[in-house]
């Protein structure tokens, strides 16, 4: 009979765990580069970048990817992915990406490092969350015969609110 009590005021109680939600705070300051000939810029999302490009010369850019990384926290720690690319295949050369002159693109890309692949029934590549700190994207790429080399970066910091209620 104790014992039923216990768990009767256990459970008026509400012996429920705390909820809450996260929150991301950005600094974007240096995840944007524009010049006469383009513009470039990257969005942060969860476990992924928006890579944003628009071609504002005569002159295609052509983004070489084996040369293109991830930044995080100031050191280079491999590729990128994006759609198209095999899960397997995501550490092989990849073709460039073109941008047409006077023209613009968003692209998707997930750091190479932060994709793994869970088997099972429900399995398939799946993406860790891009880590707090400065991270970003170092982009290589052509626009005509001259070679650029950009760094865009993200400043976030991800802190853990409680939901009273």
């Amino acid at each position: 009979m104790r014992m039923f009590l216990f768990y009767v005021i256990l459970l008026i109680c509400g012996c429920s765990t705390p909820s809450g939600h996260y929150e991301y705070a950005r600094d974007t300051s240096k995840s944007i580069v524009s010049k006469k000939t383009y513009t470039i810029s990257i969005n942060d999302f969860e476990n992924y970048y928006g890579l944003s490009i628009y071609n504002k010369s005569d002159e295609d850019i052509e983004i070489d990817w084996n040369r293109t990384s991830f930044i995080k926290n100031g050191r280079l720690d491999g590729n990128f992915m994006f759609e198209g690319i095999r899960y397997i295949d995501r550490n092989n050369q990849k073709n460039p990406t073109i941008i047409m002159s006077k023209s613009s693109s968003i692209i998707y890309i997930f750091p190479n490092n932060l994709v793994y692949f869970a088997s099972g029934r429900f399995g398939g590549w799946s993406h860790k969350q891009i880590p707090d700190g400065e991270n970003g994207v170092y982009l290589v790429f052509k626009q005509g015969s001259k070679e650029y080399r950009e760094k865009l970066l993200i400043k976030r910091i991800t802190t853990y609110v409680r939901d009273d209620k």
